[in-house]
């Protein structure tokens, strides 16, 4: 490229050097993220500065969206939940199916609703996500457990033989399609066992099975294995590294939902919204929460999570979603009716114009018989 250099005056260089710097500087800010995405590209494992920057702005972008909400972060413009993320239960999962049964109820779950969940919150995600019973789901769970606290095989380390059960039978062929960008598994890979994947696309369903078994999959409580692999990689339980699923884009606005006390997920940094502490029926202890995790609990103490979970969910709407889908669709209903009242006049006012112009057009038209007399 060659350069010719021009013979102006003084002042007119530092205009147009005034005008030129801040596309130079675009240039080159253009020319490092091309940069940085090409080393991305090659060393998807590496973090450039530019790619944090990018998930830093759209983190923000995201986070003033919702905060702009005038009615609640949690609902979309329909007033429908925008995501809701699932913990690790374990066996506590039940409480999780209680928690899906309210917010169905209360049809506050919409078709573009995210789910996300971590271990056996994953199951539930899932089930949600692809519209599956939460009958269906109960007599399965309550089936599986008696199983497996008769054969006592949660102590022994095979547990796993009930899940593999139990996703064969709700895992149909087609189910990965339905939970293409609506349901994310969490599950942790070795090679960065700091932070775990959101995977939200599968390639079949024996894709959405070993993502699903990888993310429920505890050391040694599962098949007396350390890890499982997942897509060629080492992995293990999605709910280790962070209970609670969370992403700053994706997961948006989101509703946690985890049936341990306010102390586990307190010490890990994350925030409950729909937790046992929303009711006052019955108080879940620290150590009797755990134990339900890897333990399965009887029919009828299940029955009681489930119901538990049920009351959280249905406390939480009252206090947090209710009231301001209630002004959200008032809201509507006015801006509905302001448009309908705007739009009357001008439509009255077309339809006198066209009244008028065919009343001209029939005082000036001459009838057939008359045109034809006039010819002749």
């Amino acid at each position: 490229m060659t350069y010719h250099r021009l013979a102006v005056a003084p002042a007119a260089r530092l205009h147009m050097l005034a005008q030129t710097a801040p596309l130079l500087r675009q240039a080159h800010t253009q020319q490092h993220i091309d940069t940085d995405d090409a080393s991305t590209s090659k060393h998807a494992t590496r973090r450039t500065p530019a790619t944090a920057d990018a998930a830093r702005a759209a983190a923000d972008a995201a986070t003033q969206e919702n905060a702009s909400s005038p009615f609640s972060p949690f609902l979309d413009e329909s007033g429908k939940l925008r995501a809701v993320s699932f913990s690790g239960a374990g066996w506590l999962l039940v409480y999780h199916l209680g928690v899906l049964d309210a917010l169905r109820t209360l049809k506050l779950l919409g078709p573009s609703t995210v789910f996300a969940g971590a271990s056996a919150g994953s199951l539930v995600a899932c089930a949600a996500a692809g519209d599956l019973p939460t009958t269906a789901l109960m007599d399965c769970y309550i089936t599986m457990g008696e199983q497996c606290r008769r054969d006592k095989r949660w102590l022994r380390g095979k547990a796993g033989v009930y899940l593999n059960h139990a996703l064969d039978m709700f895992v149909s062929d087609d189910l990965h399609l339905q939970l293409d960008g609506r349901a994310l598994v969490a599950v942790t890979l070795l090679n960065n066992p700091r932070k775990p994947v959101l995977f939200d696309h599968f390639h079949s369903r024996t894709d959405l099975v070993e993502a699903l078994t990888a993310s429920c999959f505890v050391p040694l409580y599962l098949n007396g294995h350390l890890h499982t692999h997942f897509r060629q990689q080492r992995a293990i339980d999605g709910g280790i590294p962070r209970l609670i699923p969370s992403d700053p884009v994706r997961l948006a606005g989101a509703v946690n939902v985890c049936p341990f006390p306010r102390s586990v997920t307190a010490c890990m940094g994350s925030t409950v919204h729909i937790g046992p502490h929303l009711q006052s029926r019955v108080k879940l202890g620290l150590s009797h929460s755990v134990l339900t995790a890897f333990k399965p609990p009887a029919e009828s103490e299940a029955h009681i999570l489930y119901q538990v979970g049920h009351a959280s969910a249905v406390a939480f709407a009252q206090e947090a979603l209710l009231p301001p889908r209630r002004q959200q669709r008032q809201h509507y209903q006015h801006q509905q009716h302001y448009k309908h009242q705007q739009h009357q006049p001008h439509q009255q006012q077309h339809e006198q114009h066209c009244a008028a112009a065919a009343e001209d057009a029939s005082g000036h038209v001459l009838p057939l018989d008359h045109s034809q007399q006039r010819r002749q």
